[in-house]
C-alpha cells in the first residue's frame, strides 16, 4: 500500500538489527584476523629460533643411535621461556612444523607431548 501511495517502507526494528549486528561482525572479523596475521608473523620469526635450539637435540638423540626426539608440552615452553620466545605454542608449532618438513624431519603432537622423527 505504500508503494502506491508514494511513502517509504516503514522500518522494521528487526531489520534494523540485523544490519547493525552485521556491520559489528565484519568488524569483530576483521580485528580477529590482523591479531592472528600478529601472531602467525611473530610464530614466524621465533620458529627458526626455536628450530636452531631442538636440532642440537635431535643431534644428541641421532648419537645416541635414535631416529626420533620427544618432549612433552612442558619442556617445549621451558625451551620457549629460556630463549624469550613469546610467540603463541600453536603457531609457533605450525610454523616449526614447516621448517621441519623442510629438513626432511616428521612432527607430530600426541596427548602434550611433542615427537619429531627422521627416520
Amino acid at each position: 500500500m505504500w508503494l502506491k501511495l508514494g511513502i517509504s517502507k516503514p522500518k522494521v526494528l528487526g531489520n534494523e538489527l540485523r544490519k547493525i549486528t552485521k556491520a559489528k561482525q565484519a568488524e569483530k572479523l576483521e580485528k580477529e584476523k590482523a591479531k592472528i596475521a600478529k601472531k602467525r608473523k611473530l610464530a614466524k620469526s621465533e620458529a627458526e629460533i626455536m628450530f636452531g635450539c631442538l636440532k642440537q637435540e635431535f643431534i644428541i638423540s641421532a648419537k645416541e643411535g635414535r631416529y626420533d626426539w620427544f618432549c612433552n608440552l612442558d619442556y617445549f615452553k621451558k625451551i620457549m621461556k629460556e630463549n624469550n620466545l613469546h610467540s603463541d605454542k600453536y603457531y609457533l608449532y605450525v610454523e616449526l612444523e614447516k621448517i621441519c618438513e623442510r629438513n626432511n624431519i616428521r612432527t607430530s603432537v600426541l596427548a602434550g607431548t611433542y615427537n619429531f622423527c627422521w627416520d
